[in-house]
């Protein structure tokens, strides 16, 4: 199993989510693998709620007995921590590249990933910020600044040049919500979404089934 991103922030459910996947990581460690999303950081998870979250689950209320100070503040600066280890991106079959955005401007090679030194903080690399934000645009000239304000939007021929270019088939992403749970927005570009309901949308969600032999994919 290989999960894409964006454990936290998706309902005051949070804590429980991500020490659940933690666990099952721990248990199966070849089995279940984990990359980075752009709310795997503090500034996000500041403000769309995990840190709230971590108070709430962690806080002197549920601790009281125990006279605990500062739990919820430890807790919350140890999953920080966790996520600044968890790496970018992910080769399936030699043909799949799968990362929670997208590509970027800086990448032209695996090695470019390979080379990044963890534990980091995704805004201290263009790479590796790009790569959490990123999204693709059908429309897009080339690279293109992202309106989410970091990351860029890409098109089908930068996308092919960089799969061409690595020997691989195929991008596989998340971050971009899809009422099906799976949307093509470029020809060599499949978006997977696995939260059903997000944000009241009444989506659908999906996975993406590839077998272990061959290049063939479904969802």
């Amino acid at each position: 199993y290989l999960f894409l991103g964006d454990y936290v922030d998706r309902g005051a459910h949070s804590p429980e989510v991500i020490i659940l996947l933690l666990c099952l990581k721990i248990l199966y460690p070849t089995s279940l693998y984990m990359i980075r999303g752009n709310h795997e950081c503090e500034s996000v998870t500041s403000v769309y709620g995990f840190k709230r979250d971590c108070s709430r689950r962690f806080g002197p209320s549920m601790y009281s007995d125990y006279n605990i100070p500062g739990i919820a503040n430890k807790v919350y600066r140890k999953f920080m921590k966790c996520f600044m280890h968890l790496p970018y991106a992910a080769v399936i079959n030699d043909a799949y590249f799968c990362v929670h955005g997208g590509i970027s401007p800086y990448l032209k090679s695996l090695k470019d990933i390979s080379e990044l030194i963890k534990p980091m903080i995704s805004a201290d690399s263009e790479l590796a910020s790009d790569m959490v934000w990123s999204d693709p645009l059908e429309s897009s000239k080339g690279f293109q600044p992202s309106d989410r304000g970091t990351g860029y939007f890409f098109n089908d021929k930068k996308l092919n040049v960089f799969l061409n270019e690595n020997g691989l088939k195929k991008l596989i992403r998340s971050h971009e919500s899809c009422m099906d749970g799976v949307d093509f927005p470029l020809d060599n570009c499949i978006t997977i979404f696995s939260n059903t309901d997000y944000c009241g949308m009444n989506n659908r969600a999906a996975v993406l089934v590839i077998d272990q032999d061959s290049d063939e994919s479904s969802s």
